[in-house]
């Protein structure tokens, strides 16, 4: 019997180090409970019962359980190191006192141990008040002597408040000198974070990181990062380095996946969080963030899938009805979220799940919900600075609409555009045009060439002004590159992103601006209201007679802007075809209630660049299709074709070292409208029928790491050639033998008015006013079934007859410089402008 318990006891022993090598220290209890009973005089059992229970922090059992192992057998403390065991748990319980007499009792029986010498001196410190603990350690030094880390472990303790400087030079002078006491390090990084001292911090704490594998180091050294201000590369690298530490756990990774998302890289940041969400479908976090990513990729069926997989893996418990608002409101479901959110009374939400409920109502509209739970917030003490301010604003947006039953933004569009004008002022001989940006873009080309050549065709004239505002020009983010096109004699060009809001108000009062117009500007929501409130200032200030607004975006709010201030005539200029809803890119709630008024309004005029975008936009303005304008894109060929010199052009073609062979190219945003992946895979396929064939593409975007990929799994690493942004784009499409436009939306695309305008043939999908913009045969292919096998199938034809070539090289600029010859498009535009 006792050769059975005995086997039994190792037997338990063995399963529970098992358990606590794999990491389940929780779980290696019960077996060494159950040994414990059959043994329990055993001082190694009971000894390791201590340390899974430590493990599993369970602190304060293990310190019980050694306290008796102590006690009962005290000849065993040197073997098994009682003293230290226990002075170490004490420390973890913050009981410095019992940490010391531990530590003394330990070098009682190992007095050469200097690590447990200098942590007594740690623990008598921290166990005193300020003022004994130079006494303390005067006291320590006498007994046990002086090492490098006891030095420092005074100047954390003391040397700080005494000579800063000097304890900081002493601290981060040597990483090496920490070596086997890293968490002195550690402690003396947070201190002189907490303290805000950076100098020579960041040297010390990278030295720490080469030295000590700890990944608590790559964690310090972020945190240092902030404080000396490191750029947010440093930081996103820094976070990239955390999460790819081999202790690094998911939610280290999930964080850099979001940093990643937030600093214009989603695609990596997608990976990562679907990665987690393979190994635990349940997360919500990172359900979120891939949610998030796949957005700002413009994925939005992945987005879709994504968050119904996530929805899907939850119950309907409270808890998960938090985790459900958290998923549907990052997949802009407001709707959705107001929807269940009712389903749980408002005195049982937490004020988490309540400012969840405030952030869906507010962003969906609803105004009056939006309020009573703000101020439940507010007057609870748990509103946030931004709940607190939206509240204010919703509030004081029912003030100015107060019998509104309906949405916001929506109603205040109804009430200022069906509305009379506010003429109280003769116009000038001013004509103002309003962009978003002069980034890289068809419609920003189409913005500058309209505003320089407006402005020289009324140069010199006394009383004529000419004014291009731009909500940003900023040339960090690529908001300036058309800029040259647009610089004029005679053309006054603002960025108004560099107005001061508070100016802009106090100005407009100064005017003497309308309160009731101010009142309905600023119930907007406030990045519109700003935009507004910025228009109606110029408006205000320079009286145009007609204001011309390009895209959705500028209409929106520059009707506002321009009806409140009396603009005698409006020119809205259509871009594109209708949004569709889960185009969360360009899509607005409140885009059809917006253009339905603005359709009421005599004083407007509508145009667009294709006849496709006049029959949409025709349905939602409820207007004849006759009275929307077609002022097709403008080119000026001459100028385009002078862009792309011979010599630039073999230039580029020696560049990419292609040599002479069949070169299919194409100029576009790597996102996902654009169908990039057709493209690649088109070429693909004629690498397949023509392997002399080559490719280029000229863009960037958020999708191109999974567009690189994408070519290396397809064997065409060594022929296709992503060029990025290129200015100026003309030789590198001169280049080409044939270009190919794979998109799924378009308006009427400029790139395929520009190859052709320098005779390139061209393949394209039959997307918006793609078909307007080609002649069938002549300077290109029209793909109205577009497989991937005929978009192949027509570049492939191009590519092999040279006559495509020279056909489109005479009919290609021809046919551009009659139907969107610059020249023409002033005229019509100008017509439009005269008839005010």
């Amino acid at each position: 019997m006792k050769d059975d318990a005995t086997k039994a006891v190792v037997d338990l022993v063995r399963l529970a180090r098992k358990l606590l090598d794999a990491g389940r220290p929780a779980q290696a209890i019960d077996p060494l409970e159950a040994a414990l009973a059959l043994a329990p005089a055993d001082a190694d059992v009971r000894m390791l019962l201590g340390e899974v229970n430590n493990r599993a922090k369970r602190h304060a059992e293990a310190r019980t359980i050694w306290q008796t192992l102590m006690r009962d057998a005290p000849a065993q403390a040197k073997r098994l190191k009682l003293p230290l065991k226990l002075a170490k748990v004490a420390e973890v319980l913050h009981d410095h006192a019992d940490a010391e007499r531990h530590y003394d009792a330990h070098l009682a029986l190992s007095p050469e141990d200097v690590a447990a010498q200098n942590k007594r001196l740690s623990a008598g410190l921290s166990a005193r008040p300020p003022e004994a603990r130079r006494a303390f350690a005067a006291a320590h030094f006498e007994s046990w002597g002086e090492n490098p880390i006891a030095a420092r472990i005074v100047a954390l303790t003391i040397g700080l408040d005494d000579d800063t400087a000097a304890a900081a030079a002493l601290l981060t002078g040597n990483a090496a000198a920490y070596q086997g006491e890293p968490a002195v390090a550690l402690a003396a990084i947070d201190q002189l974070v907490a303290r805000g001292i950076g100098d020579g911090l960041l040297d010390f704490v990278t030295a720490c990181c080469a030295l000590y594998p700890d990944i608590r180091f790559v964690d310090r050294r972020l945190r240092v990062l902030r404080l000396v201000g490191a750029s947010d590369e440093e930081l996103l690298a820094a976070r990239g380095a955390l999460a790819a530490h081999p202790s690094a756990t998911d939610a280290h990774r999930l964080r850099y996946a979001r940093a990643l998302v937030s600093r214009r890289r989603p695609a990596e940041g997608l990976g990562i969080a679907r990665d987690i969400l393979r190994r635990t479908p349940g997360d919500v976090e990172a359900a979120e963030t891939a949610i998030r990513a796949a957005d700002r990729l413009e994925r939005y069926e992945l987005s879709n899938r994504l968050l119904t997989d996530a929805l899907a893996a939850l119950d309907d418990g409270p808890g998960d009805l938090t985790a459900r608002a958290q998923l549907l409101i990052a997949g802009s479901r407001n709707e959705e979220t107001l929807e269940m959110l009712a389903r749980l009374r408002a005195d049982a939400q937490s004020p988490a799940v309540q400012a969840m409920h405030f952030t869906a109502a507010y962003h969906h509209g609803d105004y009056r919900l939006a309020t009573r739970i703000g101020r439940r917030l507010v007057e609870s003490g748990k509103a946030d600075a931004q709940v607190a301010q939206r509240t204010a604003r919703a509030e004081a947006a029912l003030q100015v609409v107060p019998d509104a039953g309906v949405l916001f933004p929506d109603v205040l569009f109804d009430r200022v555009l069906r509305g009379p004008s506010n003429r109280d002022r003769p116009a000038t001989d001013t004509i103002a045009i309003a962009t978003s940006t002069l980034a890289a873009g068809g419609a920003e080309r189409q913005v500058a060439l309209t505003a320089a050549n407006t402005a020289r065709g009324r140069a010199g004239r006394d009383g004529l002004r000419t004014i291009l505002l731009a909500r940003s020009l900023d040339p960090a983010k690529r908001h300036d590159v058309m800029l040259p096109i647009a610089r004029a004699d005679g053309l006054e060009i603002d960025d108004l992103s560099a107005l001061d809001q508070t100016d802009v108000w106090r100005d407009l009062a100064a005017i003497g601006a309308p309160g009731e117009h101010l009142a309905l500007i600023a119930a907007f929501p406030e990045q519109m209201a700003a935009d507004i409130a910025n228009l109606y200032l110029r408006f205000r200030q320079s009286r145009p007679r007609v204001v011309h607004l390009w895209q959705d975006g500028r209409i929106a709010v520059g009707s506002v802007a321009a009806v409140l201030a009396g603009v005698p005539r409006i020119v809205a200029a259509i871009r594109n075809v209708l949004p569709e809803a889960n185009d969360r890119r360009r899509y607005r709630r409140y885009l059809p209630v917006m253009y339905a008024a603005l359709g009421t309004r005599d004083d407007v005029r509508f145009t667009t660049n294709s006849q496709a975008a006049t029959m949409e936009y025709s349905t939602i303005l409820n207007v004849e299709p006759s009275r929307i304008r077609v002022v097709r894109n403008g080119l000026e060929v001459k100028t385009l074709q002078g862009r792309a010199p011979a010599a630039a052009i073999a230039e580029i073609r020696t560049a990419l070292g292609f040599g002479d062979a069949p070169l299919m190219g194409g100029v576009f945003r790597l996102a996902p409208a654009k169908r990039p992946d057709v493209w690649i895979r088109t070429a693909a396929m004629v690498a397949q029928e023509m392997p002399n064939a080559r490719f280029v593409i000229v863009g960037d975007g958020l999708l191109r790491a999974e567009m690189e990929a994408l070519v290396e799994e397809l064997g065409l690493t060594d022929k296709l050639i992503f060029a990025g942004p290129q200015s100026p784009v003309e030789p590198w499409m001169a280049a080409m033998d044939v270009f190919v436009l794979t998109s799924s939306v378009e308006g009427l695309p400029n790139v395929l008015l520009e190859a052709q305008a320098l005779g390139v043939p061209v393949v394209t999908t039959d997307a918006g006013g793609a078909r307007e913009a080609t002649i069938h045969g002549v300077t290109g292919r029209l793909v109205r079934d577009e497989t991937i096998e005929n978009l192949a199938r027509a570049a492939i034809a191009l590519l092999r007859q040279p006559s495509a070539k020279i056909k489109c090289r005479v009919g290609g600029p021809t046919f551009i410089e009659s139907r969107f010859g610059v020249d023409r498009m002033i005229k019509d535009t100008m017509t439009l402008y005269d008839a005010a």
